[in-house]
């Protein structure tokens, strides 16, 4: 492994994979650069937020090449972090990361490098206030340690890529592993993330710790949420309240969660500081950004509406949605879909555009 490297600011020694496997020994997942950025984004941005809280402690159990725990000490500004632990089962992983820390100048002392079990690592170190869980495959198998140690007011990033479950390619095991019926046809990205939502939630529940999101997106090949976790019987209490069943067709899916994705002074904090993430990154956090405005649980598809109502040209997408803002309503394109659009207007509205053209 005598190749290097380079995301953000940082290199290390490895090689770029764009096809990864369980099996495989350290790897670096280009595809994930996105994940990344946005979570390097989201914690400068929360600090902002919270100027009055204490360093952060931040686990890192699932660490791979060590890259966004890397990014995270030298890109984040100075006071953010007091101390990150990183954790990974791989053979020979500690000697592997010291070499990495050192490449890129960084202090070795700042690291807390365990080579171990994540589940074992999360047990046996609690109180953390942000812990990125970002598996291969489903998150499910760590979600309980994990929760188990976060400390009141922090963070839990949680990956998911069995997005073949979560959006129902194979509802049976979307059953066994998230306690719901995916649903598959336009919204079954949005549908699969408020599946995983609820999971999480459902775990946190039994140990009285409220995880509200503050930041979702499916893209690519995963899904990802950040929550915020308070430890409150009531918040607990709300949550539940909003686990709701989708009946359609006269099928019943889900239960799914039915709250919002997004929290609006975080992404507003998030807008101020976003001039650190790349072009592309940056374009992805911007449709989010505008998405997040419209409160609503899913969004059309304007070529299917289209398919059956329309004999001739499609409109604009543009032409669409400033005739829905003329009518008073919000509006947005989704990131969940490149022909859906996310709005608080009526179905009969938005066919009522597509048959005035």
């Amino acid at each position: 492994m005598d190749s290097i490297v380079e995301e953000g600011s940082i290199k290390i020694f490895g090689e770029k994979q764009e096809i990864v496997d369980r099996k495989m020994p350290v790897f670096y997942n280009q595809v994930m650069k996105l994940n990344r950025d946005i979570s390097i984004l989201l914690l400068s941005a929360f600090s902002k937020l919270h100027t009055a809280r204490p360093s952060l402690r931040i686990a890192d159990p699932l660490a791979g090449s060590g890259i966004r725990s890397l990014r995270f000490r030298k890109e984040l500004e100075k006071g953010i972090i007091e101390k990150i632990y990183v954790n990974d089962l791989k053979p020979n992983y500690e000697k592997y990361l010291k070499k990495n820390i050192e490449l890129n100048n960084l202090n070795q002392e700042d690291f807390i490098i365990h080579n171990e079990d994540a589940n074992l690592f999360l047990t046996n170190s609690r109180g953390f206030d942000y812990i990125d869980i970002d598996p291969f495959g489903s998150p499910n198998p760590f979600l309980d340690s994990a929760i188990r140690a976060l400390r009141s007011e922090s963070i839990l990033a949680v990956t998911a890529t069995d997005t073949s479950a979560l959006c129902g390619s194979y509802p049976g095991a979307c059953k066994r592993k998230y306690w719901a019926t995916p649903l598959r046809n336009h919204i079954m990205h949005e549908f699969g993330l408020r599946i995983l939502i609820r999971k999480v939630q459902l775990v946190g529940l039994q140990y009285e710790k409220a995880l509200i999101p503050i930041f979702s997106y499916a893209k690519d090949h995963y899904m990802r949420v950040f929550f915020l976790n308070t430890k409150s019987k009531k918040l607990c209490d709300e949550i539940s309240k909003k686990h709701s069943f989708l009946i359609l067709d006269e099928n019943i899916y889900g239960p799914v969660w039915t709250g919002d994705l997004w929290d609006d002074n975080l992404i507003e904090s998030m807008k101020r500081e976003a001039s650190i993430l790349d072009k592309e990154s940056l374009k992805f956090f911007a449709l989010i950004a505008e998405e997040s405005k419209i409160k609503e649980f899913g969004f059309y598809d304007i070529h299917k509406l289209a398919k059956n109502k329309l004999k001739g040209n499609l409109p604009k997408f543009e032409e669409i949605m400033n005739f829905l803002v003329s009518e008073g309503f919000k509006v947005s394109r989704t990131h969940f879909s490149p022909t859906g659009i996310k709005t608080d207007a009526p179905k009969e509205l938005v066919e009522k555009v597509l048959l005035s053209k």
